[in-house]
């Protein structure tokens, strides 16, 4: 991007970029919030295991921490595009990108609790050994 370029394309090169980094964080956060067993769907047996292993509550709550981090990070997207449209310079194009990415990237540091136990949990759910109940 170069200062001579109109502001179009300067304002639509910056909210790709936005756009771009909000849909990679909402793809990963949404398959790790969906391919998570839910605890009400699973066999009875691994949900009070699960239960016993690692606390239905912080599992549910680190799972929903996860789905609001979503949904803010798409706010934000939303926010800064629409600032975006009224930026009338490179340097405000460029900041606005900056100041967006920075707070999406804020949001995610705070899941770091969060993402780790669930990485923990998954670990462990794979060791788990199958059971067929209905045999």
């Amino acid at each position: 991007v170069h200062r001579q370029y109109r502001i179009g394309r300067i304002r639509q090169f910056y909210t790709r970029k936005i756009k771009y980094t909000q849909q990679n964080y909402h793809d990963k956060l949404n398959t790790i919030v969906t391919e998570f067993p839910k605890l009400d769907d699973v066999h009875p047996f691994y949900a009070d295991l699960m239960n016993v292993l690692y606390d239905r509550d912080h599992y549910k709550l680190a799972l929903g921490q996860l789905n609001t981090a979503l949904h803010l990070i798409d706010n934000v997207s939303r926010d800064y595009v629409r600032l975006m449209k009224f930026s009338d310079s490179l340097y405000r194009c460029k900041q606005l990108k900056r100041a967006a990415l920075g707070r999406m990237c804020t949001i995610m540091k705070r899941q770091n609790q969060s993402l780790q136990y669930l990485e923990q949990v998954r670990q462990h759910l794979s060791r788990l050994p199958s059971i067929r109940p209905n045999e």
